[in-house]
């Protein structure tokens, strides 16, 4: 009997966890079905505690009117988590159409299934769409263009902007497309070649073209990639099961990785795919994994400006490329607020200090490290446009989009944004789709 009821008390308290993070990133897989097998559940226990509650003696009559005050708990956040969600929805859908195109071109989503996302594209509520393996699983190069034409079709069929396709292909470990794109090794193999810089640069150069081509191909133009962190050696942690830096890192030479990079973007340039510089201010350093957890950089500015920073400044004063902001805090410069919504890095640093008019874009808002903190996406997309954040992008779970923009909305009609920072990031997306037409 003890065993059962021990049984009993973690289920419920499964339960309410669940339900308390109902539409969780952390429970995507769920997603479809995760609220009727909720309310199942709790009926299935609360007929169990209804038949004891008659049957047991007065003691344990107590525990079994805990148990239905706990199942009752799990049925109210469950129906407050899916209200929210479909006012999040109704909001976004009711708010008026030039206003959610302006604010709109400011997010590129992620999807699972093309009519999740399609609504969104023909009326100009995303700015663009991020493509990952969950698109390309079991289909041919033939399939992806296809797929991503049609979106393209329903933006000129709108008379709307051209739409930003983009993905995550740096190659190695990280290769979102491939199959059925080639699955190149890691650029950091080029470097372990031990061959001159000039030729290693020509080698890059030749890498990027290479991933240009196959992207180009089916509509992709916009690249998460070069990776710029350094490579440091560093014990893995055990919990960092996607970051990766260290395996992923060109390189642990700031000149060889700034040059390396360099030359990625001009061969993916070269088929006219825009690349996109990651994570600033630099996660070569940090074991903790920012998919996960909140992670701070212990780092002084002057120590960043030396090592860290040399690939991403290159870079980016050499080319057109976007800067990706990790979710990393940066306690020497901003103690409060991670690098992707920071006012004194992204203003301070990069807008004054580098003179950097180019495009920001967030990492994934769906991550761990803004999901689970206490702004949490509503207010960290806010937050990152507040501060001049180009781009905001919520690619793992897609359908936070709603939530996020729905926030956003909220604080436009509260006029709570800044206007002057919103035409000039408007401006800066208008050069790159101007590229794009």
């Amino acid at each position: 009997m003890q065993a059962l009821l021990a049984l009993r008390w973690i289920a419920v308290l499964l339960l309410l966890s669940v339900a308390a993070n109902l539409k969780s990133p952390f429970l995507l897989a769920l997603r479809d079905y995760e609220t009727p097998l909720i309310l199942v559940l709790a009926a299935i226990l609360g007929a169990i505690s209804l038949t004891r509650l008659v049957q047991t003696a007065a003691r344990g009559r107590k525990t079994e009117r805990l148990f239905l005050v706990c199942l009752t708990l799990v049925v109210l956040l469950t129906a407050f988590g899916e209200a929210r969600y479909h006012w999040d929805r109704h909001r976004v859908a009711g708010a008026d159409p030039k206003l959610l195109r302006n604010l709109g071109q400011h997010f590129i989503v992620g999807y699972t299934r093309l009519e999740d996302v399609r609504p969104l594209v023909e009326s100009g509520a995303v700015g663009g769409v991020f493509i990952t393996a969950r698109n390309v699983n079991g289909r041919s190069v033939a399939d992806l263009r296809n797929q991503i034409q049609a979106l393209r079709e329903l933006r000129r069929q709108a008379g709307l902007p051209p739409l930003i396709v983009a993905t995550d292909q740096e190659g190695g470990t990280v290769s979102r497309l491939s199959p059925p794109l080639t699955r190149l090794p890691p650029m950091a193999e080029l470097v372990e070649s031990q061959l001159p810089l000039p030729e290693l640069e020509q080698r890059a150069q030749e890498y990027g073209a290479a991933h240009g081509r196959e992207l180009a191909e089916v509509g992709v133009n916009v690249n998460f990639s070069p990776l710029v962190d350094l490579k440091y050696d560093l014990p893995r942690h055990p919990l960092d099961f996607y970051s990766r830096i260290a395996q992923r890192a060109i390189a642990s030479d700031e000149m060889v990785v700034a040059r390396m990079a360099l030359a990625y973007t001009r061969g993916l340039a070269q088929h006219d795919v825009h690349a996109t510089v990651k994570h600033f201010p630099g996660l070569g350093r940090l074991r903790t994994d920012t998919h996960l957890f909140a992670a701070r950089l212990d780092v002084t500015k002057p120590e960043l400006q030396v090592r860290d920073w040399v690939p991403f400044k290159f870079v980016l004063e050499r080319s057109s490329a976007l800067l990706m902001l990790g979710h990393v805090m940066l306690p020497d410069i901003d103690p409060e607020h991670p690098a992707s919504y920071s006012h004194k890095l992204v203003q301070g640093v990069l807008r004054q200090e580098w003179n950097h008019d180019g495009l920001l874009i967030t990492d994934d808002l769906s991550m761990g490290a803004i999901y689970r903190s206490d702004d949490g996406i509503c207010r960290a997309a806010v937050k990152a446009l507040r501060v001049g954040v180009d781009l905001v992008l919520i690619a793992y779970d897609g359908e936070k989009y709603y939530e996020a923009m729905s926030c956003v909305l909220r604080s436009y009609e509260r006029q709570r944004m800044d206007l002057g920072m919103l035409e000039r990031s408007a401006a800066r997306i208008g050069r790159l789709l101007d590229e794009l037409r």
